[in-house]
């Protein structure tokens, strides 16, 4: 069967929802937090007798290797890559949700709501950033471009903590969804997770919210 192909769907944004509201904001490190760890870390003491196996607890040499690491971490260094993001604090349900926003640069750049696992951040995704909304930058096609919205998991990073009993995979992603269509307009948009946001993803895919369609046929993509 030939089908013939429709008007080409562009991904600009519409008009959001008065439900959500996108406030800018500057994501700062917590100071006297990064002066409390220097200051664990200046003064561990290591166990003595440990051998390189996990027969017996954490391995001397790793746990040696991992000191060292956080020591040599250098906070100003992460502000500095933190000043160069769209941060935007989304307050949905209760929720005060923390979210990086990068445009795409392309001609109609497709949203992409990349969800991180635990434990982890969305820092995991800050190496992809410009693959993803400059491709054409990096050696690929303009027309391959996204607009990137990598939110922080509620209780991660710079987000509010979630409600007392917490949250199930399928009440984060309603709160992405709020955040993607209610504060920044995207109607459409393709979603990416890993690990605990592979979950939270896959929700997304096969509960759709009224309004939202779904594409029969298809499983969740993650």
């Amino acid at each position: 069967m030939l089908v013939e192909p429709g008007p080409r769907v562009r991904h600009d944004l519409v008009m959001a929802s008065s439900a959500a509201h996108a406030e800018p904001f500057r994501a700062v490190l917590d100071g006297a937090a990064l002066d409390d760890l220097a200051r664990r870390l200046r003064t561990t003491r290591m166990p003595a007798g440990t051998d390189d196996t996990w027969e017996r607890g954490v391995p001397g040499g790793w746990l040696a290797e991992l000191i060292a690491a956080w020591r040599a971490f250098d906070p100003l260094a992460l502000q500095a890559r933190l000043d160069q993001l769209t941060h935007l604090r989304v307050e949905t349900d209760g929720v005060a949700v923390h979210v990086v926003h990068a445009p795409g640069t392309g001609p109609d750049p497709l949203p992409l709501l990349l969800t991180h696992g635990w434990p982890s951040s969305f820092l995991e995704y800050l190496e992809l950033l410009p693959l993803l909304t400059d491709p054409a930058g990096c050696g690929g096609a303009a027309a391959d471009a996204f607009s990137v919205v990598a939110p922080s998991l509620p209780g991660f990073g710079f987000s509010g903590p979630p409600p007392a009993g917490g949250l199930v995979h399928e009440q984060v992603a309603e709160l992405w969804y709020q955040v993607m269509a209610g504060a920044l307009g995207y109607q459409r948009f393709a979603a990416h997770g890993s690990d605990l946001g592979a979950g939270v993803t896959a929700r997304r895919s096969t509960w759709p919210p009224p309004g939202c369609p779904r594409r029969p046929g298809r499983g969740p993509n993650r």
